[in-house]
């Protein structure tokens, strides 16, 4: 990260995490998007650790202001939609490994 980069990203802090909330273009995670576009960063994603600090939503952001290497776990939901028996549609988020019975 050198100076003047930015995010680029809607970010909110939650209890324990920051939700992405859209991804703008020209940012850090547009960058990383085009790079890897198996592993895209979308909005509903969760930042749940930056450079080791997984406390509280609100310390995450702290490391996220800092000017040096951002290093983080996000944690992409997925949602699914489902119909129920009367019609009606139901999504739910999944994570990865989660079982649907």
């Amino acid at each position: 990260r050198r100076a003047g980069d930015v995010l680029g990203a809607g970010i909110g802090p939650r209890d324990d995490h920051l939700l992405i909330t859209r991804v703008d273009q020209g940012g850090l995670f547009a960058a990383w998007n085009e790079a890897h576009p198996d592993a895209q960063v979308r909005a509903g994603a969760k930042i749940i650790e930056v450079n080791g600090v997984h406390s509280s939503g609100n310390d995450i952001m702290s490391q996220c202001k800092l000017r040096v290497a951002l290093q983080m776990k996000i944690l992409q939901v997925s949602p699914v939609s489902l119909w129920d028996q009367q019609g009606a549609q139901v999504t739910l988020d999944r994570r990865a490994g989660d079982v649907l019975d």
